[in-house]
């Protein structure tokens, strides 16, 4: 058993489109991606494969960055992402002690803010898109 990577890029509202895996690396290497308001938003979908076939979808995550007008990575906006995810992460294990019947909540809280900022969600026009991308190009229905 394998697992592949498959992405789609949102190019307007209802509108989803494959995007080359290359194509990502090569945008956060600093290339240029078409945007939506200053926002790249895109569907990574983890796909399952045997014999190299897809037989299931494991996961899907629906992910945007800032971009500047020029259509690359807004890395100023990136860092304070990625402290966002840290602190997501890492912020329940703070070194000293909290309060006495004080609940430490900050990383839960961190992880909404991740959410608001790293993350998207669908119409129902892009989740019908989809389904219809991801099952063609499984040669099968996954979705």
């Amino acid at each position: 058993m394998g697992v592949t990577v498959w992405y789609f890029v949102r190019s307007g509202p209802g509108e989803l489109n494959p995007l080359p895996r290359a194509r990502v690396e090569r945008f956060f290497d600093g290339a240029r991606m078409p945007q939506d308001d200053g926002v790249l938003r895109y569907v990574q979908v983890v796909v399952r494969t045997e014999n190299r076939k897809p037989v299931e979808v494991g996961r899907i995550g629906y992910f945007q960055h800032r971009v500047l007008r020029n259509g690359t990575l807004d890395r100023e906006h990136m860092q304070e992402v990625m402290a966002v995810a840290s602190e997501a992460a890492f912020g329940g294990m703070v070194g000293s002690e909290p309060s006495r019947g004080v609940v430490e909540a900050s990383h839960r809280f961190a992880q909404r803010r991740l959410e608001n900022v790293h993350q998207w969600k669908p119409s129902q026009a892009e989740l019908a898109a989809l389904r219809a991308l991801v099952n063609r190009k499984a040669g099968r229905r996954l979705l």
